[in-house]
């Protein structure tokens, strides 16, 4: 889903897996906005905090708005129940990921 909100803000949420470097395990969506990919999101942006919305931490505890700082983050990878965001990777050039 995408959504323009007046000139310059779009919101297209992407639901991601987000392991930190502590072990915690984070599930929740995060903004691609206008960016292409969601490594674009770590490597081309300036941002040292990443917004996380319907937040769930160590499958316990679930937050509407959670605010990480990129330097927590070991890994990150979009939950492949998300086909539209599969779809845009595929037409992108990426290797598509599996169902």
């Amino acid at each position: 889903m995408t959504m323009t909100i007046g000139r310059s803000m779009r919101l297209r949420p992407v639901k991601v897996m987000i392991k930190t470097k502590d072990g915690h395990a984070i599930t929740g969506q995060i903004n691609l906005g206008t960016k292409d990919r969601l490594s674009d999101m770590f490597i081309q942006s300036g941002d040292k905090f990443i917004i996380i919305l319907k937040a769930t931490f160590d499958s316990e505890e679930t937050k509407e708005v959670m605010i990480l700082n990129m330097d927590y983050i070991a890994w990150v990878e979009p939950v492949a129940e998300d086909r539209e965001f599969n779809e845009h990777l595929y037409q992108k050039g990426a290797q598509k990921l599996s169902y």
